[in-house]
């Protein structure tokens, strides 16, 4: 056993339950590709060459296109386009640009009808714009 203090204790913990949703998320086809995505942003590029390096075949060609292209697929709408089509600035701007990636990586929408569905998502978070 390793005798860490609290804080470190907590960091290794949390390092091993990170690298465990990491697997996860790459382990189910059903996952969509934004939540995978959704995952590795939020944890440290260290634990993902963990997860990697545990991973199986198969979780490690989906957890290496997460990082080498559904990582790198930028958001097809921006606030200023959101904005200059009539939505407030505010929380429904960010929402929607997010909600817009996230729909180019699972295939619920394109590049071309983007600015629509992030404008139907800013709606839906608010009176209509």
């Amino acid at each position: 056993r390793l005798a860490l203090s609290g804080r470190r204790r907590r960091a290794v913990g949390g390092a091993r339950s990170t690298v465990e949703r990491i697997l996860a998320s790459v382990s189910a086809a059903a996952v969509r590709p934004s939540e995978v995505v959704r995952v590795l942003e939020r944890s440290d590029p260290v634990l993902w060459v963990v997860g990697m390096a545990a991973a199986s075949q198969a979780q490690r060609n989906r957890l290496r296109r997460a990082l080498t292209i559904w990582r790198y697929v930028p958001a097809p709408v921006n606030g200023a386009q959101l904005i200059a089509a009539g939505v407030p600035p505010g929380p429904r701007v960010g929402d929607a640009v997010r909600a817009s990636r996230e729909a180019l990586l699972d295939g619920r929408t394109t590049v071309e009808g983007a600015l629509a569905y992030a404008l139907d998502v800013a709606g839906k978070n608010g009176e209509r714009v």
